[in-house]
């Protein structure tokens, strides 16, 4: 078996690319030789695994598989980086899990490469070519799943996992990549069957069983193509390695692309089952925002809060906890009353100084100045109510007295026992 002829295509291409390196040099384009020796080595790659219908050799494999194992490197490299500025538990440990996984597969494809592919001998071009493919899925499936959990945390996360992905087009061929589609596919049902299961208890149970039945026909189908794809991959490899010194024929291509395309229109069906899931997240999550009750905190035991010179200090517990997340100061409004015996107009203090949100317990903490809001008449009391509105719900509270500084101290000294004027902030 000639194997050499696999290089021909290549080696024109080389002689091409030099060319291209020597006039852009000639031109006084800027950039250094190993800048550029970095772009030839790139399009060789390019031109050796992605664009030619020629099967790598194992040496072509062994390079290829040594260039993904540095590109693995550089993404788990990111992620530790991550892991230093994490701004939640739950991202750390997917951080976490991404690091170890990343480090698993890049000690596996070390083994590989050193004690497996480096022995195989010409004669075994198939063998050495099938193990190699199940590698290549191996790493689409590590891929794939790290980056659907934490492909969006940053840019420069995402642009290297992109790289990878790139990178293992070239192992064997360009043609054989629909695995890396049917591994995202994998993953994606994996995180939308997550989400399913924490809708279950916040939801129609109709709703959820239609769903359910959808992800799980959606799965069958993808087990379903992925197994097609190894079949109908080594297939195309054991063919063209023994009856066409390693290229694809036509036929061969044919039979490949029909595999691709079942794989590619699963994209569709996942495409609808995702929206489906967003949009009844989406109702659960606005159903947990819908605002039902928001409660003044009193600082004192006759339900009055605290101003100090001219700054309110206000407090008020939103249910449910979950209405408050994303609140902004926006969003909320205090209303002043400056008379409880008179109808007078209700005035929006304007100014917050300081808005504290604490998720876990529905509250909101609230400095703000209301200089502009002081009764004229030193007779009249000060009274507020808060008002606030997020987008899905809107509500006001009752208005309750504010007690100045001054005014709470005069009251405390006034009072027999100290349990009379107590703060009730939890």
């Amino acid at each position: 078996m000639k194997v050499q002829m696999e290089y021909k295509y290549i080696l024109g291409m080389k002689k091409t690319i030099s060319i291209l390196c020597l006039a852009v040099l000639i031109a006084g384009l800027s950039g250094s030789c190993t800048k550029i020796n970095g772009r030839i080595d790139d399009l060789e790659k390019r031109v050796s695994g992605i664009e030619s219908e020629q099967i790598a050799s194992v040496k072509t494999q062994l390079q290829a598989i040594n260039l993904s194992i540095s590109d693995l490197g550089t993404i788990r490299k990111n992620v530790q980086d991550l892991m230093k500025y994490a701004p939640t538990k739950e991202v750390m440990e997917e951080l976490r899990k991404a690091d170890a996984t990343l480090g698993l597969r890049i000690d596996e494809l070390r083994a590989y490469t050193d004690d497996n592919l480096r022995n195989y001998a010409t004669t075994e071009w198939v063998l050495a070519t099938f193990a190699t493919l199940e590698q290549h899925q191996w790493t689409c499936d590590t891929i794939a799943g790290i980056d659907a959990r934490i492909g969006k945390l940053d840019t420069k996360l995402a642009s290297e996992i992109a790289g990878c992905i790139s990178s293992l087009k070239s192992w064997v061929n360009g043609r054989l990549d629909e695995y890396y589609t049917a591994a995202r596919i994998d993953a994606k049902l994996g995180a939308m069957q997550s989400e399913i299961d924490a809708l279950k208890d916040k939801t129609g149970k109709a709703d959820i069983d239609s769903l359910a039945a959808e992800l799980t026909k959606v799965k069958v189908a993808v087990d379903t193509a992925k197994a097609n794809i190894r079949r109908e991959y080594k297939a195309a490899v054991k063919s063209a390695i023994e009856t066409s010194e390693g290229k694809l024929t036509t036929a061969l291509r044919d039979s490949i692309d029909k595999v691709n395309v079942r794989i590619t229109a699963l994209d569709t069906r996942v495409a609808a089952l995702e929206s489906a899931v967003d949009a009844l997240t989406g109702r659960v999550d606005a159903l947990e925002k819908m605002i039902q009750t928001v409660t003044i905190i009193p600082a004192y035991s006759d339900g009055s809060v605290k101003a100090e010179g001219d700054e309110l200090e206000l407090n008020f517990i939103v249910s449910p906890a979950n209405a408050v997340k994303g609140l902004k100061k926006e969003n909320v409004r205090i209303l002043t009353n400056e008379a409880l015996t008179k109808a007078v107009s209700i005035d929006t203090v304007k100014t917050i100084s300081s808005f504290t949100v604490d998720e876990a317990r529905g509250t909101v903490e609230i400095k703000a100045d209301i200089s502009g809001n002081l009764p004229a008449d030193a007779g009249n009391a000060l009274t507020v109510a808060v008002n606030v509105c997020n987008g899905i719900s809107d509500f006001t509270t009752g208005f309750v007295p504010v007690y100045f500084a001054s005014d709470a101290l005069a009251k405390t000294q006034d009072t027999s026992s100290s349990s009379s004027v107590q703060n009730v902030w939890p």
